[in-house]
């Protein structure tokens, strides 16, 4: 995440995609984690 972020001017959650991958319960937690990181930087 840290390399995409250091190239990216935005950034896309598919939520979909991380609910195929993940349990359903972890999805809302991991988008958290995702949006807190970008928005720290």
């Amino acid at each position: 995440l840290d390399e995409i972020l250091d190239e990216a001017d935005g950034l896309i959650v598919a939520r979909g995609d991380l609910g195929v991958e993940l349990p359903a319960a972890r999805v809302p937690i991991l988008q958290k984690e995702i949006i807190e990181t970008a928005n720290s930087r």
